[in-house]
């Protein structure tokens, strides 16, 4: 029909969208987080304030995994992650995003990676500070390598080397 738009596949959905922030109602000049910060605040909260260190490390990656791998959401990728891969990554209001969100997610890894240090489950040689920065790449890693199709298992495979890499007992 004219005037109508095609219909998006659900693989194409708001996923691959641009994340944009918000103006935030009733505050004029204020921007709102976008939604991509939304969505992800729970579980990096959870992963930041779960004292079990490397045992929460896993089980985010776990879910991770999951999420990217079966289930309606299987293949979608992760907004930021597809973003990173776009034309998108030249706009510097979204590169603030991707820059924030990127921190967040390191931020919570190396909270637990703090916990486990503190819980004797790091290596000698292990920097937490260092280990949170691979992780995190990791975790963009997955969210990519499952948007083409990777296999669950060779994810959790490739998580679990870098887990004990880091003197933990990986993912079980």
């Amino acid at each position: 029909m004219p005037g109508r738009r095609a219909s998006r596949s659900p693989r194409a959905g708001c996923s691959r969208g641009r994340p944009r922030p918000r103006p935030a109602r009733g505050r004029p000049g204020r921007s709102r987080p976008a939604p991509v910060e939304d969505r992800s605040r729970p579980s990096l909260g959870r992963l930041a304030d779960d004292a079990r260190g490397l045992p929460a490390i896993t089980e985010f990656f776990n879910g991770l995994i999951e999420t990217r791998c079966s289930g309606p959401y299987a293949q979608w990728g992760c907004m930021i992650s597809n973003a990173h891969a776009g034309t998108e990554n030249g706009d510097p209001d979204v590169r603030t995003i991707f820059d924030r969100q990127h921190q967040r997610l390191r931020d919570a890894l190396h909270a637990a990676l703090l916990a486990a240090r503190a819980q004797g489950q790091l290596g000698p040689g292990a920097d937490p500070g260092t280990a949170a920065d691979v992780l995190a790449l990791l975790a963009h890693g997955v969210n990519l390598r499952s948007r083409a199709g990777a296999d669950a298992q060779e994810l959790s495979k490739t998580v679990n080397a870098a887990l004990n890499s880091i003197g933990g007992q990986g993912m079980t």
